[in-house]
């Protein structure tokens, strides 16, 4: 294998560094006399989910289920947003809002 391209059977590369050339993390590193820092959640063997309060487009039409197009035709011309420059933020309540004064009652 000549440098960090190899072949793959269908044909391809794969960009992949070559083992050797990869950068070993700091949690792995075993060589240093102070322990490995790691985080609390490696510890626990969980993560902490921290509760989303606004939504990206794509995330928010992927929540009500429709795509981008429709958030965008349907839905952004009646909830207020969070603008940062280019960011577009939607509130999550601002969607569920959206939702409950959009639902039909069914007979």
């Amino acid at each position: 294998m000549m440098g960090s391209q190899a072949f793959e059977p269908n044909g391809r590369r794969d960009h992949r560094p070559a083992p050797e050339l990869q950068r070993p993390t700091a949690l792995l590193d075993d060589t240093s006399d102070a322990p490995a820092r790691r985080p609390s959640s490696e510890l626990t063997g969980r993560r902490r989910a921290v509760p989303s309060v606004t939504l990206t487009k794509a995330e928010a039409a992927l929540a009500l289920g429709m795509s981008v197009r429709s958030l965008d035709k349907y839905v952004m011309p009646e909830v207020r947003v969070i603008r940062r420059g280019s960011m577009v933020l939607i509130p999550v309540r601002e969607l569920e809002r959206w939702a409950e004064a959009s639902a039909e009652s069914t007979l």
